[in-house]
Formats: C-alpha cells, sequence, structure tokens
C-alpha cells in the first residue's frame, strides 16, 4: 500500500504517479526530509525567486530517479509550498526503493 502522499494514476495508455509534497525552499542542501501530515517535506537549496526552487525539485528528483526531466511535470503549487509533482516512467514500488522510504 502507498503512501498518502503517493498517489498512482493511469488511463487506457500512460501510467504515472502523483507525489503530493510540502517544499521549504532556500535549504542547507536539497533532500527528502519525510512525511509531513498527508504530504512528503522535500528541503530545496534553490531560493523560490523566479522558479529556481521548482527547478531544483524537477532536477533533483529526475537525476535521483535516474529519469529525464521531461518525464517530471509540476501539476500545481508553482509559487506555494504544497505542490503535487507528476512522475511518468517509473513504478511506485521503484520510487519508493530509489527515495529510500520503503
Amino acid at each position: 500500500m502507498n503512501p498518502p502522499w503517493l498517489k498512482e494514476n493511469s488511463n487506457q495508455t500512460h501510467h504515472w504517479l502523483e507525489l503530493s509534497l510540502h517544499c521549504q525552499a532556500g535549504a542547507k542542501k536539497t533532500e527528502i526530509q519525510g512525511p509531513y501530515a498527508e504530504r512528503l517535506k522535500v528541503r530545496i537549496s534553490s531560493s523560490p525567486i523566479d522558479g529556481k526552487a521548482n527547478e531544483e525539485l524537477i532536477k533533483w528528483f529526475a537525476k535521483r530517479l535516474g529519469l529525464n526531466a521531461a518525464c517530471l511535470e509540476l501539476l500545481s503549487g508553482q509559487s506555494s509550498k504544497q505542490k503535487r509533482l507528476k512522475i511518468k516512467s517509473i513504478s511506485s514500488e521503484e520510487l519508493l526503493r530509489l527515495l529510500h522510504l520503503n
């Protein structure tokens, strides 16, 4: 069973994951802090100015998961701490394993 911050979605042709995140920009380093209510808390080293933290978030997840950044999309929360991140081309089991959250 997936944690509350991880949802699996699919239609007839595609399968993707959706992560509910609570992001803290301006941290010392980019890292996952852990569950935070119904979200996953992520610290981001970039500042939130001019979308830099959003860019860092996508680059960090892509690198950590071994995916091209094009497989990730910020669905909501561009200017908020509460974000929804869409990830294609990976299973929930693989995501949890790669993030060391299983």
